[in-house]
């Protein structure tokens, strides 16, 4: 059985890019103590730098999900109504690249990007 290889693409995915850059935005915002990736469990992990973060191409543009873990001391609707904003701007415009592609949403009148947090976690403050 000859085996083949296949090349990646040069470019990665839309998705996969917008994902990795939410991913780092959300790890700035106060209060987050981390992303939650969806499944843990036994055996060898690869750590994902994107985990907790799903991006999918909808009709209407791209839809956002983050799991986060936050940090107590903060009330968990503020800091998720951050993360919404903190994602809705950075990512606003990099969607907006990819819809002038031709990569993203089909019939997209703009970049218009929606956000979902789900708070998986509230974990007690680290010491100073």
């Amino acid at each position: 059985m000859t085996a083949h290889r296949v090349r990646a693409p040069a470019t990665a995915l839309p998705q996969r890019t917008l994902a990795l850059a939410a991913a780092e935005t959300v790890r700035h915002v106060p209060g987050v103590a981390y992303l939650s990736p969806g499944t843990r469990g036994g055996g060898a992990r690869h750590h994902d730098p994107a985990a907790g973060v799903t991006v999918t191409a909808r009709a209407a543009g791209w839809h956002v999900r983050v799991h986060v873990a936050l940090f107590a001391g903060r009330r968990a609707a503020s800091v998720a109504r951050d993360v919404r904003g903190a994602l809705t701007e950075e990512l606003s415009s990099r969607a907006a690249a990819f819809d002038h592609d031709g990569d993203g949403p089909a019939d997209t009148p703009s970049a218009r990007v929606t956000v979902t947090v789900v708070v998986t976690a509230v974990l007690p403050q680290p010491p100073l």
